[in-house]
This record gives structure tokens, C-alpha cells and sequence, in this order.
């Protein structure tokens, strides 16, 4: 119940947290996104404590125990939810 409660919110903030986002990369070169977790709507999976690497306007790396790179900026949405 609590996932689905959190879900929603997540969908209510979801265009929100695009733009913000969306912004970051924008304005940055490279963007990490801290993700508590990640919610494969497809494939029906959560994964939590995820490191989203963004460069440019392209996905680079998706991953539990990424490497965080000293010049990237950082959006720490580790105590939020995100949809795929």
C-alpha cells in the first residue's frame, strides 16, 4: 500500500522532477541523479539505491554502485521514487 501511495506522488511530482532534471542537464555536461528507488513500470521491478549517470542529453550508466564523477552535477532525489 505504502508503494502505491508513493507512486502516485511520484506521478503527481513527475513533471516537476522532469523539468527540474531536464534543467540540470541542460545547464551541466554531466548530471548524476540519486535515485532511492527506481520503478521499471514495463518489467514490474523496483530497484533501490540507484545511480543514474546522464552526459549530455543521453543515459550513460544506470547501476547500484556507480561511480560518481567528481564534476558532475549531483540531484539527490535518494529519499524519492522515480519512474521509468
Amino acid at each position: 500500500m505504502r508503494l502505491a501511495y508513493e507512486f502516485r506522488a511520484v506521478k503527481k511530482a513527475g513533471p516537476l522532477l522532469l523539468f527540474l532534471c531536464l534543467g540540470a542537464v541542460s545547464t551541466a555536461q554531466l548530471t548524476v541523479i540519486k535515485a532511492g528507488r527506481l520503478i521499471d513500470a514495463d518489467q514490474g521491478t523496483v530497484s533501490t539505491d540507484q545511480v543514474i549517470v546522464i552526459r549530455g542529453n543521453k543515459f550513460e550508466a544506470v547501476g547500484k554502485n556507480i561511480a560518481i564523477p567528481p564534476n558532475a552535477t549531483v540531484i539527490d532525489l535518494s529519499k524519492k521514487s522515480m519512474v521509468e
